[in-house]
């Protein structure tokens, strides 16, 4: 089992999450991920329209790392997805 993240993983994680606001009718133009360096000191973030944090707490940031980033955003999308499944369980 490889234990490493890479770019192309939290790319994926972002993909799913874009996805699952879509299904819940939210607009998603202008979502971007903005990798981070640790190196640099950036963080990751996702962002709509290069600047406005997106449905995430403290500013769009989801972490300092890739592994970070990518658990973060698995985390929310199935969250998402948990909420969306409960409402269909839900009697009309």
């Amino acid at each position: 089992m490889r234990t490493r993240v890479l770019k192309v993983d939290v790319e994926h994680a972002f993909g799913a999450y874009v996805a699952e606001l879509k299904r819940h009718d939210i607009n998603t133009e202008g979502i971007e991920l903005h990798h981070g360096s640790k190196h640099y000191g950036n963080s990751f973030k996702v962002l709509q329209g290069g600047s406005r944090p997106v449905g995430v707490q403290f500013g769009g940031f989801i972490g300092w790392t890739r592994r970070e980033a990518y658990e973060t955003l698995w985390y929310i999308t199935r969250t998402m997805f948990d909420v969306r499944e409960a409402r269909k369980q839900q009697p009309s």
